[in-house]
């Protein structure tokens, strides 16, 4: 599956995308998590590397605390005990 290519027919429960914002300015930003926004799953996750964030500019993730890691979920996330 490449996401890229608009294909995204199977929705994710998990992406892994460390190190990969970092590389990029605030517009393709917003593009990369609108594409993952289309193959992510309504409560799945996002993992990112620790100098990435979705703060100001995407909405529609957020930061929540699994255990003692911290990851990002899609609004709407389930929650763990």
């Amino acid at each position: 599956m490449n996401p890229s290519k608009g294909n995204a027919t199977v929705k994710m429960d998990i992406v892994f995308m460390r190190n990969v914002l970092i590389h990029f300015n605030a517009e393709t930003k917003k593009a990369v998590f609108a594409k993952v926004k289309r193959v992510l799953k309504r409560d799945g996750y996002l993992f990112m590397g620790g100098a990435e964030t979705t703060m100001g500019i995407d909405d529609a993730f957020k930061r929540v605390t699994l255990d003692k890691d911290s990851v990002t979920s899609r609004t709407g996330h389930r929650t763990y005990p």
